[in-house]
């Protein structure tokens, strides 16, 4: 069992180590990164409707020329999406 000075011992050895690394860089908290700003999201969101909407008016201007409505509508915003989601996860991996 330990003793009441094992525990004072610990105590000052333990302050002693966070008085030393005050003025010293953390290497575990070197990997901490900022959250993303405000105008980041909405430029974030924006992009995330922009490809969506582009590509349905490509699919839409598509069916229209080629006379083949569902088609070019379905292709177009499923490209959109997708295009959304791997732009959005190429500006969001930065912060994971």
């Amino acid at each position: 069992m330990m003793g009441k000075s094992d525990f004072g011992e610990n105590k000052s050895s333990d302050s002693n180590e966070n008085t030393q690394n005050a003025g010293e860089i953390d290497p575990e908290n070197e990997s901490i990164k900022k959250p993303p700003s405000l105008w980041f999201l909405a430029t974030l969101g924006s992009t995330l409707v922009g490809c969506t909407v582009g590509g349905l008016i490509i699919g839409q201007v598509l069916d229209n020329v080629l006379k083949s409505y569902p088609v070019g509508t379905f292709t177009g915003t499923m490209l959109g999406i997708v295009l959304a989601v791997v732009t959005a996860w190429a500006q969001i991996k930065k912060f994971l």
